[in-house]
């Protein structure tokens, strides 16, 4: 009976101890990749209070209109905790390159600056003005100083008109000294 005893011990504590085997596990274990995210630089000041963005980027973009080719330039910057946000579009029928271009009836070319962006108090301003019919008038000016497949860097100024009725003080948002070089992404070409 005592050398029953003492098997069922010595297999209860083979078990035991075999349960408890440590896992064997990497010393140095490896980090999980992280991809860091590109926001930009960005900097402007909005009737004269400085602008801080959450992100800002480029899109540059190809479309094919039967034999020639239409090309856009959209910027966008926004602060996701104010719900404020700039934008502009230019256009052309060439590849931008560096070079100055302006923001005019004439040539398409589109500003904003939004605040309350998405909200049911949205206020929204705009260039060129709105109903305006001066094909002439330049209500800014954007100077791209580097553009490459990945990123684009230049400067921008440009005054934009309330879109939704505001008067006063509140009629125009001007937008001055804004410096960017931020992430580029390229469509259609």
């Amino acid at each position: 009976m005592r050398r029953i005893i003492y098997a069922a011990l010595f297999l209860f504590l083979v078990f035991s101890v075999g349960s408890c085997k440590k896992k064997k596990t990497d010393p140095t274990p490896t980090p999980t990749p992280t991809t860091p995210v590109d926001n930009g630089i960005f900097s402007a000041t909005v009737s004269g209070a400085a602008f801080t963005p959450s992100s800002s980027k480029v899109v540059h973009t190809k479309s094919s209109f039967g034999t020639s080719n239409l090309y856009s330039f959209y910027f966008e910057s926004k602060n996701t905790t104010t719900n404020k946000m700039m934008d502009f579009f230019l256009y052309s029928t060439t590849e931008f390159t560096p070079g100055t271009y302006t923001i005019t009836l004439s040539n398409s070319g589109q500003a904003y600056f939004f605040e309350n962006k998405d909200l049911s108090n949205e206020k929204i301003w705009q260039a060129p003005k709105p109903a305006s019919s001066d094909l002439t008038h330049i209500y800014g000016t954007v100077v791209i100083t580097e553009i490459t497949t990945t990123r684009a860097k230049g400067n921008f100024n440009y005054t934009t008109y309330s879109y939704t009725g505001l008067t006063g003080a509140d009629s125009t948002r001007v937008i001055t000294n804004a410096t960017f070089d931020v992430p580029l992404t390229r469509q259609g070409f």
